[in-house]
């Protein structure tokens, strides 16, 4: 499974040192942190930090996302129109 920049375990970890409290919560205090499940990590530390990680977190995310579509040429054109009536959509397909 690849890692993606800024969401492995060690970039979380390095992200947890401004929140020393978090550590608490975690087995050995942290320093064992490695071979803890990421999504355990990552309900942790949601859980402790609340809305400031998982900003975090899904900022992150859309850097993978934004860096991942570049590279892998998958970007679309859309006109202008069409993508604000796309976005502003809430229909849902239950098919």
């Amino acid at each position: 499974m690849p890692q993606y920049e800024g969401l492995g375990l060690k970039d979380i970890s390095e992200y947890l040192t401004q929140h020393q409290q978090a550590f608490d919560f975690f087995p050995d205090g942290g320093r064992e942190q490695h071979k803890l499940p990421k999504q355990w990590v990552v309900n942790v530390a949601a859980a402790f930090i609340g809305s400031e990680f998982i900003t975090w977190i899904k900022e992150r995310i859309q850097e993978r996302n934004e860096k991942w579509a570049v590279e892998k040429d998958v970007m679309i054109s859309v006109d202008p129109d069409i993508a604000a009536a796309f976005n502003n959509s809430t229909a849902v397909s239950c098919k």
